[in-house]
């Protein structure tokens, strides 16, 4: 298993597979590649308090996430993507072991998963054709640039 700070690939399965979210959040142009998770589900959560629906995934026997691995992730996107799932909130980011293309060993990737206590809220499947209709733009000029002032952080140029 590999440690902290040498593990540098992320598996990405909701917002973040938008390489628009990934650049509007970090500035950088990261392109992934297919990959996919076992035994483990995505679903949409609605935690109180919240009005839109995010997605998370958590460990379950014999589920499957289709997503995305983003290679060699620098260290400084990676602490502005640990502080974007952070303000989303109940996130833990933790190894686990992607199957990219078509290997048929996995790889380590870190992920970031649902906390049990977040269980409660599901609200079904996250649909990825429901948030690029209804929630895509809205991340791109308002979430994301709040964020991002609110840490201090100048706009990304697009």
């Amino acid at each position: 298993m590999a440690d902290d700070s040498t593990l540098r690939d992320l598996f990405v399965y909701g917002t973040l597979q938008y390489p628009e979210v990934i650049h509007g959040l970090t500035g950088l142009t990261l392109k992934g590649s297919p990959a996919r998770l076992l035994n483990y589900q995505r679903y949409a959560v609605r935690p109180p308090g919240r009005e839109g629906r995010g997605p998370v995934i958590f460990p379950e026997a014999g589920g499957e996430v289709h997503g995305q691995i983003l290679r060699n992730v620098p260290g400084e996107a990676r602490e502005l993507i640990d502080r974007f799932e952070a303000a989303g909130g109940g996130y833990e980011r933790r190894q686990v072991q992607v199957h990219v293309e078509t290997n048929a060993e996995p790889i380590p990737a870190w992920a970031y998963v649902g906390i049990d206590a977040l269980r409660e809220h599901r609200v079904g499947a996250w649909s990825e054709e429901q948030f690029e209709a209804k929630d895509l733009q809205w991340y791109l000029q308002q979430r994301l640039p709040e964020l991002r002032s609110g840490w201090g952080l100048p706009p990304v140029d697009n």
